[in-house]
């Protein structure tokens, strides 16, 4: 069996690139607030409270007496 030898794991030392995460951490910061534009939750949240509010005087309306 001709089992090839494995590479050494690299050091920091010898490739310093490797250990220098500056820059990728130098755009982490705080997450940009997503302004509140997109109104599409909220009108489909307003017709469900709508509905809500609406269907027992339906449902009261709809019974056979």
């Amino acid at each position: 069996m001709n089992d090839v030898p494995s590479q050494p794991a690299p050091r920091e030392e010898d490739d310093p690139a490797m250990g220098d995460w500056a820059e990728a951490l130098k755009d982490r910061g705080r997450p940009t607030r997503v302004l509140a534009e997109d109104w599409t939750r909220r009108r489909l949240a307003l017709i469900c409270i709508v509905i809500a509010l609406l269907f027992p005087f339906y449902q009261h309306a709809a019974q056979p007496a």
